[in-house]
């Protein structure tokens, strides 16, 4: 990844999901390992026991240290972490539950965007699978299909 698509994943975290701050920490090992170099960088990336406003001070040093002006608006970030869920799901560097718990929370913090919206209606539909046999929005979709998503046993 390039240090834009990094720290726009970690922008798009922050402002849709539960955010973890031991992310910022693995945030700069990654920029660092791209051969960015400075202080707070490093000092960030040893972080491992420290609080969040500190993780937060020292984010926010590297920033500006490597002189980032990402400015996105809440779509934009919403596109980019749902294209890097679907990277890493395919590449296994997440599970494929994770990916889709977290491209449910992009379906209800886009307002049920079109785009989006497919995830909405698969999850939808496994839970009439489970309770009447028939789906909703997919009618391809059955009980076998369902058995075969070990995430959703």
């Amino acid at each position: 990844m390039t240090l834009e698509e990094l720290t726009l994943e970690i922008y798009a975290e922050r402002a849709l999901t539960y955010f973890e701050s031991k992310h910022l920490v693995t945030w700069a090992i990654n920029v660092l390992t791209l051969g960015y170099e400075s202080e707070n960088l490093y000092i960030l990336g040893g972080l491992d026991n420290a609080s969040t406003e500190e993780r937060e001070i020292y984010f926010w040093k590297s920033i500006a240290d490597l002189k980032l002006n990402i400015e996105k608006s809440e779509a934009d970030l919403m596109e980019n972490y749902a294209l890097t869920m679907a990277k890493k799901a395919i590449s296994e560097e997440i599970s494929i539950e994770y990916a889709f718990s977290q491209m449910r929370k992009i379906v209800s913090a886009s307002g049920y965007n079109y785009r989006y919206i497919a995830f909405y209606e698969i999850d939808e539909d496994m839970d009439y699978l489970n309770y009447n046999n028939s789906p909703l929005y997919n009618p391809g979709l059955t009980l076998k299909i369902q058995r075969n998503l070990s995430w959703r046993k």
